[in-house]
């Protein structure tokens, strides 16, 4: 679903709303998601929020 939502607004202009998730979100399922998305991205920011984050795919 989170990557269906990057594709609409456009990867780079995600990245915020996928780190807020990634970061806060209470469901495994969506911080895997957003974990995902941020590899898929791969823009800086996405990258660093990636490799800081605890979860891994």
């Amino acid at each position: 679903m989170l990557e269906e939502i990057t594709k609409g607004l456009g990867a780079k202009d995600a990245v915020p709303a996928l780190v807020q998730a990634l970061q806060h979100d209470d469901y495994w399922v969506v911080r895997r998601s957003a974990t995902g998305a941020l590899g898929e991205i791969g823009t800086p920011e996405a990258l660093k929020a990636f490799s800081d984050s605890k979860y891994r795919l």
